[in-house]
């Protein structure tokens, strides 16, 4: 067994790996008029007497880098938003595009 045979990265490598496609960021949720800030507002309110988890405040977006195409959004995680994204930007790093489709459940066709 030569050397490079420990040296190679259980990840892909190269163009083959998510990171060099997708990119993932959290986006402040967007609450068109009144009526939906008000929404939002008041179910944070009525979680916090409940003692449940408010609604949302940012969504996770993953998009293609080349054109900008998002291929996934969800809601991000209200305590720590920054979990699921560490989550998914750890997937990017880790994965090939196909993997990571695979992995979030995403139609293959959105890859492309």
């Amino acid at each position: 067994m030569d050397a490079s045979t420990f040296d190679a990265p259980d990840r892909p490598d190269g163009p083959d790996r998510a990171a060099r496609h997708l990119s993932a960021a959290l986006v402040e949720r967007e609450f068109p008029g009144r009526l939906r800030k008000a929404q939002f507002y008041l179910g944070s309110a009525l979680a916090a007497i409940a003692s449940a988890d408010p609604p949302a405040s940012h969504d996770l977006v993953v998009t293609r880098i080349a054109t900008g195409r998002e291929v996934m959004r969800t809601r991000a995680n209200v305590l720590e938003p920054g979990l699921l994204l560490d989550q998914v930007r750890e997937d990017l790093e880790s994965k090939s595009v196909r993997e990571f489709f695979i992995e979030w459940k995403l139609p293959e066709d959105l890859g492309e």
